[in-house]
C-alpha cells in the first residue's frame, strides 16, 4: 500500500459515522511508495579494504575491496575523491535512522487509526450518536501523527535526492579509477570564470555547461561525419573481391579425371522452430551444404557488380561533409582537449560556488578527470 492510499483510509476511518458533512480533502502529500523511497544501499566500494594488521583484514569481518582505488592518485586529486567520498557518506548516514523514524510513526498512526475506529464502531452498535469520550483525542493524535510522518517523509526523500546527486558522481569517479588503472597526474591550474556584468556564481555554471553541451555535440558530429565515396569504394571492392575468390570454381579435378566440377559452397543450417515458451522445439528441414551461387557470381560479374556498387556510393556520398581517417582523427584530438578544457573550466565553477555557499550538483556524465583535475586515460564512456 502506498503512503497516499495509507493516509487516505486512516482518514475514512477517523471520519465520524453517520455524518452529513462531506468528507475532509485527502491530505496533499503523495511521496513515493515506501518499498521505492528508500534509496539503495550504499555500494561496498565507498568502503575501501582495510590495511593489513586490522580487525577485517585478519579475519574477524569480511571485507570486499581488495585494494584502494585512490591511491593511484596524486595529491591533492586524492583529498579531493576521499572528500567527495566522505560527503557522499555522510549525507546517507541518517538516512536509515529516518527510515526507522517514519516506521515508527506509521506504526502509531495505525494504532491510532485502529482506535478511532474501534470507538465508531462501539458508538455505532450502541445507536449512540453523541461524542464518545476520547474520540476526539484520537482524532488529534491521528492528526498530529500524519503531520509527523509527512514531515518526515519530506526529510527523507530531499536528503536521499541528495545522496544520490553525489553518490553516482562518487561511484563515476571510482568506476573510472579501476579502469583506467593511472598512471596519474596533476592537470593544469584552472581559475573560475568571472562573472560578466549581471552573473551570479549559478549563472557562470550554467554558462559554462552550455559550452560543455555545444562541444560534445561538435564532437559527435566529427564522430558522425560521412567517410569519402573512394574509402567506402575501397570498402565494397575489397568485399567483392573476397567473395569473387571464395567463389572461383575448382576444376582441377576435371583435369584429373573427375566428373564434376569443385564448387563453392556454403553450409545452411536448419531454422529452428520455438515452443510457447521460447524453446527450440523442432527444426525446419535439415542440415545442408549447397552452392554458394553468390560467391559464383561475384567471380563470374565481379567487374560488373562493382561498377554498379560504385554507382550506387557516389549517389548517396556526401563528399563536402566526410572526413578522411586522418582528419577525422586529427579534430577527435583536438575536439577532446577542447571539451575536457571546458569541463576542467566548469568544475573550477563549482567549487567557487559551492565555497561561496551555494548548493551545487556536480553533474552525473561530469569527465573523472576534470573533477579530480588530474591527467589521465580518457574515460572508457567518451566519445
Amino acid at each position: 500500500m502506498s503512503f497516499t492510499d495509507f493516509v487516505s483510509t486512516i482518514s475514512n476511518i477517523v471520519a465520524p459515522a453517520r455524518s452529513s458533512a462531506p468528507p475532509a480533502a485527502s491530505v496533499g502529500f503523495s511521496p513515493a511508495p515506501r518499498a521505492e523511497a528508500a534509496p539503495a544501499p550504499a555500494p561496498t566500494s565507498f568502503t575501501p579494504a582495510p590495511p593489513p594488521g586490522s580487525p577485517t583484514s585478519s579475519g574477524l569481518g569480511i571485507s570486499f575491496q581488495t585494494a584502494y582505488t585512490w591511491e593511484l592518485l596524486p595529491e591533492p586529486a586524492r583529498s579531493k575523491f576521499l572528500a567527495l567520498r566522505d560527503e557522499a557518506n555522510d549525507v546517507h548516514s541518517p538516512l536509515d535512522d529516518l527510515r526507522e523514524q517514519i516506521s515508527e510513526v506509521r506504526l502509531d498512526l495505525q494504532k491510532a487509526g485502529a482506535r478511532v475506529a474501534q470507538i465508531t464502531r462501539e458508538a455505532v452498535a450502541r445507536l449512540d450518536g453523541g461524542d464518545q469520550p476520547g474520540l476526539n483525542a484520537e482524532r488529534e493524535k491521528v492528526a498530529r501523527l500524519t503531520a509527523e510522518l509527512q514531515r518526515l517523509q519530506a526529510r527523507f526523500d530531499a536528503r536521499s535526492a541528495a545522496w544520490r546527486s553525489k553518490h553516482v558522481v562518487v561511484s563515476s569517479l571510482e568506476d573510472y579509477l579501476r579502469r583506467a588503472g593511472g598512471p596519474f597526474e596533476m592537470g593544469p591550474a584552472v581559475a573560475a570564470p568571472v562573472p560578466s556584468k549581471g552573473e551570479g556564481l549559478l549563472d557562470v555554471i550554467a554558462r559554462v555547461r552550455q559550452k560543455v553541451d555545444r562541444l560534445r555535440e561538435d564532437k559527435q558530429a566529427i564522430v558522425d561525419a560521412p567517410v569519402p565515396a573512394s574509402q567506402a569504394k575501397a570498402v565494397a571492392v575489397a568485399e567483392i573481391e573476397r567473395f569473387a575468390a571464395k567463389g572461383r570454381p575448382n576444376v582441377v579435378g576435371l583435369v584429373d579425371g573427375a566428373s564434376s566440377i569443385n564448387w563453392a559452397t556454403r553450409y545452411e543450417l536448419a531454422a529452428p522452430i520455438l515452443g510457447p515458451d521460447g524453446r527450440v522445439t523442432a527444426f525446419a528441414g535439415r542440415d545442408r551444404e549447397q552452392i554458394d551461387v553468390w560467391s559464383f557470381l561475384c567471380w563470374l560479374h565481379k567487374d560488373q557488380i562493382v561498377a554498379r556498387v560504385s554507382a550506387e556510393i557516389d549517389a548517396v556520398a556526401d563528399d563536402a561533409s566526410a572526413l578522411s581517417p586522418e582528419t577525422r582523427a586529427k579534430k577527435l584530438v583536438q575536439a577532446s582537449e577542447a571539451l575536457i578544457a571546458a569541463e576542467r573550466e566548469e568544475e573550477s565553477a563549482v567549487m567557487a560556488a559551492l565555497a561561496a555557499g551555494y548548493v551545487v550538483d556536480r553533474r552525473p556524465d561530469c569527465d573523472p578527470r576534470a573533477v579530480l583535475n588530474i591527467v589521465g586515460p580518457a574515460p572508457a564512456a567518451a566519445i
